[in-house]
């Protein structure tokens, strides 16, 4: 014997199926949060049921509503940028006749004018760590009785083995 199940039967089958792993509250049904996501801008209301998290993001979608049913849903908009990704830098700061130099300062200038600052070890080394790929860099030098020529540096990936020599 088949027997006929109307439109909010089989929707209200529906909506118990998806929301099962999650909270259900009262009758008729209140879905509280979605399997994914508790995204959306809720609550999303209809004649028996109230939906408050969505399978997408808050702030994208359309209210779509029909009798008896409104549900608000999306995913994102607008314009998603990448982050930056940091990287490393090293090398070792030398005299003219190649000696290493200890305690030379050692400055990342970006070009909104942050600045990064780090000194060269007893043997003339150092390092910068999480350094924006992607910029362009001034680096200046500071030494006791030294003098160096500013170096530009376009970073795209890291940066081992860099010499830096004073001219005197």
């Amino acid at each position: 014997m088949k027997i006929p199940m109307s439109l909010s039967t089989l929707l209200l089958l529906l909506l118990i199926t998806v929301s099962a792993p999650v909270a259900q509250t009262g009758g008729p049904y209140s879905i509280t949060q979605s399997l994914i996501a508790g995204g959306g801008v809720g609550p999303s209301l209809g004649a028996t049921y109230s939906l408050t998290g969505t399978l997408g993001q808050s702030i994208a979608g359309g209210n779509s509503t029909g009798a008896p049913y409104s549900v608000r849903s999306g995913f994102w908009t607008g314009t998603l940028a990448p982050t930056a990704a940091t990287v490393g830098i090293s090398g070792r700061v030398l005299d003219a006749a190649g000696d290493p130099l200890r305690n030379a300062l050692i400055t990342l200038t970006d070009g909104s004018g942050a600045v990064i600052v780090t000194r060269s070890n007893a043997f003339g080394y150092f390092s910068f760590d999480e350094v924006v790929s992607g910029q362009t860099y001034l680096v200046n030098l500071t030494a006791r009785g030294r003098q160096f020529v500013p170096q530009v540096i376009t970073v795209r990936d890291s940066l081992t083995g860099l010499e830096f020599r004073s001219l005197n």
